[in-house]
């Protein structure tokens, strides 16, 4: 029983000891990638001070993402990558442990070498403010209660039903029998600080979310993570899906034009 209580505890604290290795070496693989387009940033806001023109748009929008798995491909691939591999490497998540190693050994440059590290990450930049910003919902609303009339006539809500119309989506929403004006509803009734849904027909908010399994409250507070657009009613499946890419937490509420998507343009 000793033995087997030691051995036990030993092969614990190993298990442990590896989950925090690769934890702390996850973090800095994330770091790296946060720590690249950081330089890109500050140089992009340099050239910008220093008055230097540009011609295709700012220094960030011209660098592709910084993908090491795909950079290893190249670098062993001599410049050229196979579809077969760039699949079996999105299917899998990374390269095979023959490129990475591969990768390691020519990536040197005198004493140092670029991809001379375990793991990989994926960085890319996108600018927040060419989207909509839910958080922005029922500002104009008076003293955070929201009207059907007042919501209609609020910016971010007339931007977001912008977004959802069209032919295309007209026939979408139709298929699934949802109504726009009632999810712009939801999402505003989520943040607002009172109980009443704002929608043309009224009643308790809370009582859209009795019926699941635990039940909630809506929050009446500002949302913390994109994620958890999903739990209001009407936003778990398909229409985040759909919309979900176009939407933000962060900025004033402004949409930079220059950078819009063409389907928030």
């Amino acid at each position: 029983i000793l033995v087997t209580e030691i051995n036990y505890t030993a092969r614990v604290r190993l298990v442990m000891s590896a989950h925090g290795r690769d934890e702390a070496g996850a973090y800095w693989l994330a770091r790296s990638g946060v720590g690249l387009y950081q330089l890109i940033l500050i140089a992009d806001r340099q050239m910008a001070d220093q008055g230097i023109p540009s011609t295709f748009g700012a220094l960030w929008q011209l660098i592709p993402p910084i993908n090491t798995p795909l950079m290893r491909m190249l670098l062993v691939g001599g410049g050229s990558v196979d579809e077969d591999e760039v699949k079996a490497m999105a299917q899998a998540g990374q390269v095979s442990d023959e490129i990475a190693e591969e990768s390691r050994e020519e990536s040197r440059f005198a004493d140092k070498g670029f991809l001379d590290f375990e793991g990989d990450f994926y960085a890319e930049i996108t600018d927040e403010e060419q989207k909509i910003n839910v958080s922005m919902l029922g500002k104009t609303c008076d003293g955070g209660v929201c009207s059907f009339a007042t919501l209609q006539q609020d910016p971010m809500a007339q931007a977001l039903f912008g977004l959802m119309s069209g032919q295309e989506n007209d026939q979408w929403f139709y298929e699934r029998n949802l109504d726009r004006w009632e999810l712009i509803a939801n999402l505003t009734d989520w943040i607002d600080l009172d109980t009443t849904r704002c929608t043309a027909q009224g009643g308790y908010e809370d009582s859209l979310y009795q019926r699941f399994e635990p039940p909630y409250l809506s929050k009446n507070g500002p949302f913390d993570t994109m994620e958890e657009i999903r739990l209001v009613e009407g936003w778990q499946d398909d229409v985040m899906d759909r919309f979900g890419a176009n939407l933000t937490l962060y900025g004033d509420g402004k949409i930079n034009l220059l950078t819009a998507s063409p389907e928030m343009l």
